[in-house]
């Protein structure tokens, strides 16, 4: 249960400062997404891991309202109402980084820049989308046909 109390906190840090950004979807299978990570030191690899992250608690739980997106609702539209198993699973898809093998193509977009202590790097990624709903739904976390 711990782990699961962990992972409720960590989503409800989610907040608008979280920078992930569609680039286009013109599909449901794939995202192509930017986002940013902000390291304490010059660590690329921390940044990229945190950037993903990001993107992925975005698609999960907030979704990209804007017009015209291909998920304007998130795929976990109501957090509160899932059951501690399914907490637990996302606390360890979360916790064993098994939620990197959804993006692929993840390039660094220019350098990092530096913010008072911290260093921000941005990341464009492809999230595959279709893989990705394929596993909620096989494991109890979303229902197929409407979420």
């Amino acid at each position: 249960m711990i782990g699961a109390m962990q992972f409720m906190y960590a989503q409800r840090n989610l907040t608008e400062t979280d920078q992930v950004f569609l680039l286009s979807g013109s599909d449901r299978n794939e995202l192509y997404l930017e986002s940013v990570g902000i390291a304490k030191k010059k660590n690329q690899e921390e940044a990229r891991y945190l950037a993903l992250r990001a993107a992925m608690e975005t698609v999960l739980f907030k979704g990209f309202p804007e017009k015209g997106s291909p998920l304007k609702d998130p795929l976990i539209p109501s957090f509160n109402k899932l059951s501690e198993s399914s907490l637990l699973y996302l606390d360890e898809f979360f916790d064993q980084e098994r939620f990197l093998i959804y993006f692929n193509n993840v390039r660094l977009l220019g350098s990092d820049k530096r913010l008072k202590k911290y260093y921000e790097y941005s990341f464009s990624s492809t999230l595959n989308l279709d893989l990705l709903r394929t596993e909620l739904e096989g494991n109890g976390i979303v229902r197929k046909f409407g979420f």
